[in-house]
């Protein structure tokens, strides 16, 4: 879980520091707000007791993408739609070699929610939808920010 961790990590860095030097696109903080914004509301809507002998805790390392301990399971895999928006958002850059990490750590997240029972299925599944989706608005709406508010023009 921690190699999956850091792998998942490390693209989201590299996406966003590529994209604060080079970026000339809203379409990624629109896509990952959100993704984000539906979730704090779906957490929201519903509080649930956490199971007495839960065995997901702080394993030692930090993560950007992944929240380790008790935390609220209903909404869709977070760190898995936002994988997908930087698989998405690599290959729009053209960076096929960051696309293909991307994807590889998309795959091995999701492998390892199956496997180790950290997400139900459709849990996945909605990542996969809302994350295609997010980056879809992402697009739409960078279009009207881009040209329309500040001009630019491809």
């Amino acid at each position: 879980m921690i190699t999956s961790a850091l792998i998942s990590d490390v693209c989201v860095i590299a996406l966003f520091t590529i994209w604060t030097i080079f970026g000339c696109s809203w379409r990624l903080p629109i896509a990952v707000s959100g993704t984000y914004l539906l979730k704090v509301m779906l957490s929201a809507l519903f509080k649930m007791r956490y199971p007495e002998n839960m065995i997901w805790d702080f394993p030692g390392w930090y993560s950007l993408s992944i929240s380790y301990g008790a935390a609220n399971d209903t909404h869709f895999t977070v760190h898995v739609a936002l994988l997908l928006i930087v698989c998405f958002e690599f290959h729009a850059m053209r960076h096929r070699v960051l696309m293909a990490v991307s994807i590889v750590a998309l795959l091995f997240q999701t492998f390892l929610m199956l496997v180790l029972r950290g997400a139900y299925s459709i849990d996945l599944f909605a990542a996969y939808v809302f994350g295609y989706f997010f980056w879809l608005m992402g697009q739409q709406f960078s279009y009207l920010i881009d040209v329309d508010v500040f001009g630019l023009t491809f």
